[in-house]
């Protein structure tokens, strides 16, 4: 584990809205997201992530024109989502399987739109390979191109900013050394945009820490150490289960979690 990095500070929650963050502007250097993918996932809170997409759309306007807000002059975004999602759920045939909803939306394009609406510049997409391929495909189209389903195993991390995008030096602890490999891997590692990072482990729904679409923790653990200084203050807004306010401890950070009850 990260060892001299100063001070750790526990990680401060809020329950509140993307919607309006309860931030001062311009307050934080990083934000780090993994937004709701509105695929229907279940949350152990009975919350269910699906509405109609243009709802889901206005939806995602607002939440970009808060980060934007909060964010610093020279702050970053790093948002974590999946490329491509159903446009509608799946349903059951009437031979009790699942049906496959031909229909797809571009969720990475969603949030590209509105992040850059909101006034952040673009600079990057870091490509996430999860390395979880399991050999599976839609049987309705083995060895037949009449439609096949193409099964990911890659999520997009959207990389923008308020400019400038030279952030100046800030202060750091005295005998406070920068990490390399601790966590997250070596420099060269984080500089790249195609990240080579293990999924979380699955937990069963009845595992007290169960959280559903958890990220690793060497994501936020990349993006902080990519973006801030010691002391710093890192804000997920769609905190889940917590995983940006560990990784902004571990490093000397100060975090604030945003999400609903």
């Amino acid at each position: 584990m990260p060892r001299d990095r100063g001070p750790a500070w526990p990680a401060q929650r809020l329950i509140a809205s993307a919607s309006a963050i309860p931030l001062a502007d311009a307050c934080t250097p990083l934000l780090v997201l993994s937004p709701p993918y509105n695929a229907g996932i279940d949350y152990p809170t009975g919350h269910r992530d699906h509405v109609p997409w243009p709802i889901y759309r206005q939806r995602v306007r607002t939440w970009a024109r808060e980060i934007a807000r909060i964010l610093a002059p020279g702050g970053r975004v790093f948002c974590n989502v999946q490329p491509t999602v159903p446009k509608l759920l799946g349903r059951s045939a009437p031979d009790g399987k699942s049906t496959l909803e031909p229909e797809r939306v571009n969720l990475a394009g969603i949030w590209s739109s509105a992040l850059a609406a909101a006034g952040l510049a673009y600079r990057d997409v870091i490509v996430w390979t999860q390395d979880s391929f399991d050999g599976a495909c839609q049987w309705g189209s083995w060895l037949q191109p009449s439609a096949p389903n193409l099964r990911g195993s890659w999520e997009a991390v959207l990389l923008y900013y308020k400019p400038p995008w030279r952030r100046q030096p800030r202060p750091v602890f005295k005998g406070w050394k920068a990490p390399r490999e601790d966590l997250g891997g070596d420099w060269t590692e984080l500089v790249r945009n195609v990240w080579k990072i293990k999924p979380s482990p699955p937990k069963k729904r009845d595992d007290p820490d169960y959280f559903p679409a958890t990220f690793p923790i060497e994501i936020p653990a990349r993006a902080i150490r990519l973006s801030t200084w010691p002391n710093e203050l890192v804000v997920d807004p769609f905190a889940g289960s917590g995983t940006t306010g560990r990784a902004a401890e571990l490093f000397g950070r100060r975090s604030i979690l945003i999400d609903i009850a």
